[in-house]
């Protein structure tokens, strides 16, 4: 039997209206343990805003702490959900095949697709439960060559890397020429670190909050700080011998997206969730 995209996403429609605060979208992703939440107008779907959205127009502050002083009174930053979410949305149905939310998530660049069944929110699937399918029971039985495969067959083993004193400013022009969302922090040739895109928004948001300059679609804020002021030094890593089916073990459980794969504690190559998206799709198609 054909698996739909209702079968493995989220059910729980938890959405937010586009008048709503930002205030409002935070508070529902913090008591809901989400990342995106489908934005409406009227009950149609009509945006969609992510976690990422919000570290980056206001640094997932409460309008509380953005209040502006001097000549600026009032709040910092928008305060309305329609100032910074995403439009149109790109939405599947809810009966649509797992191939097509990884062709769709790949070719748009994106986390989650909102669900629906007659232009009403039906549910939501993203790229952790994409990643789930890796544990499976049933995909153990149907199709269990794959998740097999090695690491080190699917990972890239050239990895653009910077040093810890290298500038906020330096990782976004890196992640941006080639397209990247993790660039490992390395010194003496040993990972001490790793920052990612969402690091970086939120270092943007806050920077921008309190210079007073945090703006719905606009961030004037000087990035030279030191990556190692952002980065995360628990780095989850590796081997290139484990199989893709660990390896998406290990981002499910630690809620993670890329894991620098290490030989004898030298960084060989990454290996992220588009990997293990694209293996899947292919699988699907086989």
């Amino acid at each position: 039997m054909t698996r739909r995209l209702i079968d493995i996403g989220d059910t729980r429609v938890v959405t937010v209206d586009c008048n709503d605060s930002t205030d409002k979208a935070i508070a529902l992703m913090e008591e809901h343990d989400i990342h995106h939440l489908p934005v409406t107008d009227g009950g149609h779907l009509v945006g969609m805003l992510s976690e990422s959205d919000l570290m980056q127009s206001v640094g997932w502050l409460p309008q509380r702490d953005r209040i502006g002083g001097g000549h600026a009174p009032g709040y910092v930053g928008p305060t309305q959900v329609a100032q910074i979410a995403s439009a149109p949305v790109v939405t599947l149905p809810a009966s649509a095949g797992i191939e097509e939310a990884i062709r769709a998530m790949l070719e748009h660049d994106i986390h989650a697709i909102p669900l629906s069944t007659n232009e009403r929110p039906a549910g939501i699937v993203s790229r952790l439960d994409l990643l789930k399918l890796y544990v499976d029971d049933h995909f153990r039985v149907t199709r269990p060559a794959w998740r097999f495969a090695k690491v080190r067959d699917h990972m890239l083993a050239h990895v653009y890397s910077l040093g810890p004193n290298d500038t906020l400013a330096a990782a976004m022009r890196l992640m941006r020429h080639k397209r990247i969302r993790h660039v490992p922090v390395v010194q003496d040739d040993r990972l001490i670190g790793i920052v990612s895109d969402r690091d970086i928004r939120l270092a943007i948001g806050r920077a921008a909050v309190d210079a007073g300059t945090a703006e719905a679609n606009h961030i004037d804020v000087p990035l030279d700080d030191h990556l190692s002021e952002v980065m995360n030094a628990e780095v989850v890593t590796i081997e290139p011998a484990a199989t893709l089916a660990e390896a998406a073990q290990r981002m499910i459980d630690r809620r993670i997206s890329t894991l620098p794969v290490m030989l004898e504690e030298r960084m060989i190559g990454i290996l992220t969730e588009d990997d293990l998206l694209r293996v899947l799709a292919a699988s699907l198609d086989a």
